[in-house]
């Protein structure tokens, strides 16, 4: 019969089991911490690149618009709203930011105010369908789809209280004022 030992070489081996398990569990939390902190950090990056790009394509078409007289009889009217689409042609193909945005505008006019034009952009990402701009503005939720809701006032009016900005001959006095009624970031 052998003797058996009383020693303690089998609990040595047992406690760097337990040592080693607890390093492994300690390095696989430490490794999903630095995943989640990454992963924040990239769409923190995301957010803030789609609402730099957002803002950008806003203030393109703000400026595209504001000095410009527009033909209304070239704008198409959407019945519902009253309002004449000027998105711009080609605009959403063309922006150069970071995150691609398309943008819709539609514009009101209001003769006998003092804000004689008012823009409202809605601002979505691009998702690079066919549908894409009516996807940004086409359900009854359309601000909760857009990144950006934006509501500007033009005031197209001279010095003398005359709606100037009535034709090509007399676009001088087009945007001469601007607020801004509404800026909306998501």
């Amino acid at each position: 019969m052998r003797r058996r030992r009383n020693g303690d070489e089998g609990a040595v081996l047992i406690m760097a089991m337990a040592f080693l398990l607890a390093g492994s569990m300690v390095a696989m939390a430490l490794l999903s911490l630095t995943e989640t902190s990454i992963l924040s950090d990239v769409h923190a990056r995301q957010a803030a690149d789609l609402r730099f790009s957002a803002n950008a394509a806003a203030q393109v078409v703000i400026e595209q618009q504001r000095y410009t007289y527009q033909d209304l009889s070239k704008l198409p009217l959407d019945t519902t709203t009253q309002a004449w689409d000027c998105t711009p042609a080609n605009f959403n193909a063309s922006v150069s930011v970071k995150t691609p945005v398309v943008v819709f505008c539609q514009m009101q006019y209001q003769p006998g105010t003092t804000a004689s034009r008012v823009l409202t952009l809605s601002v979505c990402q691009a998702t690079y369908s066919p549908t894409a701009l009516s996807d940004c503005v086409g359900t009854v939720d359309a601000k909760q789809l857009a990144h950006l809701s934006a509501q500007i006032s033009f005031n197209d009016y001279s010095v003398n209280g005359v709606m100037a900005c009535s034709g090509l001959d007399n676009r001088w006095s087009c945007g001469t004022g601007m607020t801004i009624n509404r800026w909306q970031s998501r």
